[in-house]
């Protein structure tokens, strides 16, 4: 037998990676930096949904 996969932790790491990802464009607007708030917010957002899990 397989073992079920669980997509709900696949959603919940996309979810905080888009969350964080977003959270760093709002901040590269207000900052001027865009690109360098884009890849800080992801990396956050990998390690967070990557700890939660």
């Amino acid at each position: 037998m397989k073992p079920e996969k669980k997509y709900s932790n696949i959603l919940n790491l996309g979810l905080l990676i888009s969350l964080f990802t977003g959270l760093g464009i709002v901040i590269g607007a207000l900052t001027n930096n865009i690109t360098l708030w884009l890849y800080v917010g992801a990396g956050v957002g990998v390690m967070v949904g990557v700890l939660l899990n």
